[in-house]
Formats: C-alpha cells, structure tokens, sequence
C-alpha cells in the first residue's frame, strides 16, 4: 500500500533511531555506548541518503500513517540485533564478542541466535503460508528460477554475522553498514543486471554514494572529555 521507497524510508528512519536509542541504553552486549555528533549526525545522513535515493519512486495513495508500522519494525529490528548480540555473547562466554581469530568459538556463539529466530520465523510463515493455501489455493506452479530460493541461506547468515558483529561495533553501526550495503548492492545489481526500469538515475547514485559517508561518519571517534571533568572533581573541597 506505501511502495517499496516510503516503506524503505520509514524502516531506515526505525533502524537508525532505534540504533541510538538501544545503543545509548545499553541494550547490546557491549553496554551502554554514548550518543556522540558523529553518531547522529550518520544516522541522519543515512536516512537522507535514503530519501536521495528512492525519492523518484515515492508515490502512493495510502494514508502516510501507515508509514508508523514499518518505522515500528526498523526500531524493532535494531533490538533485535541487539539481543541476538546478547545471545551470541552468552553462547560465546563473559566476552562482548568472540575473538575474530577463533573460527569454531565465532559459529558456536551465532548459532543459537540464528536457530531461534529461524524456528520463529519458519513458524510463522508456515502458519501464514497454511491460511493462504485455503484461502487462495497453492501456487501451481513453484517458481522455477532457482535463485529465489536463496533468501532463506542468505537470511541465515545474516542474522549469525549480525549477531556477532554488533558486538563489536554496536547496533547503530550495524544498522547503518547493513544499509549501507544494501543500497549499494542494489546499486551495483541495477546496473549489472538493469531491470525494465533501466539504469539508476543520478539521485540513486549520489544517494548510494553518501550511505557510505553516513556509515563513515558515524563510526568516527569523539572525545568525552572525561579527563576534564575528573579535573573539576578534584578541585571541589574533600
């Protein structure tokens, strides 16, 4: 009912508000992170960058408040990840995250995340899939193309890398570099394998270009001053 571009934005403006807010509140399993410029300044740039991009698709008819349900699900996206982290941190032992360098201690800490949400996930698509075989009748025939089937690895591996990752850099800028990655892979992809559309315009290019600058910017460092304040400290009476 909104489109693939408005229901894009809404998600991209849950993700990347949520990822403050989760991350600020110490949701993931590297606790509490602080929401420093640089970080809002990517997550807004992020979302801009997703508006230059899709802005020439926005058209619909629907009531824009029906845009509140997928900003629903970005912001329950990034809890998610913050919990699969939370997951994977307890599989993985008392460490935010596994070492990179221990390949069987990475897989054994995602697996349990990526088990549960696909036990979950499979559950409910079997049950949606249940009322529209009686509803609708079964698909005749099965789509043929076999690279429609690869959703669900992809998915998969996902989750399990997602788990682990946002242990290391937190969900906000897990958030924005899967974005990132999905504009431009869909970038890249338009213009290996051009559609009926045709080739991206220029908004989509430049759009998918600041992405990478939004993810960039976001995981730039800020200093907190820390030492300052315990300098006042020390200079109040004992």
């Amino acid at each position: 009912m909104l489109g693939t571009a408005l229901f894009t934005i809404a998600v991209v403006a849950g993700q990347s508000s949520g990822g403050l807010v989760v991350d600020r509140a110490g949701l993931g399993p590297a606790g509490p992170r602080a929401t420093t410029p640089p970080r809002v300044v990517g997550a807004v740039l992020m979302l801009g960058a997703v508006v230059l991009s899709v802005a020439p698709s926005v058209s619909t008819d629907a009531p824009v408040v029906l845009a509140l349900l997928p900003l629903a699900a970005g912001l329950a996206a990034a809890t998610q990840q913050a919990l699969n982290g939370r997951v994977a941190a307890a599989a993985g032992g008392s460490r935010p995250g596994p070492s990179p360098d221990d390949e069987d201690s990475v897989v054994a800490s995602v697996l349990p995340a990526a088990t549960i949400n696909f036990i979950v996930g499979t559950t409910a698509l079997v049950l949606a899939a249940i009322v529209a075989v009686l509803v609708l009748g079964a698909p005749d025939p099965l789509p043929s193309a076999w690279y429609l089937y690869l959703g669900g690895p992809f998915g998969a591996i996902f989750i399990g890398l997602g788990a682990w990752v946002v242990g290391q850099v937190g969900v906000l800028l897990l958030s924005l570099g899967a974005v990132a990655g999905q504009v431009v892979g869909a970038l890249v992809l338009d213009l290996v394998l051009p559609s009926a559309a045709g080739a991206p315009g220029l908004p989509t290019v430049l759009g998918a270009l600041l992405t990478l600058v939004a993810a960039g910017v976001a995981s730039a460092p800020w200093p907190l001053r820390r030492s300052a304040t315990r300098n006042r400290r020390s200079d109040l009476p004992s």
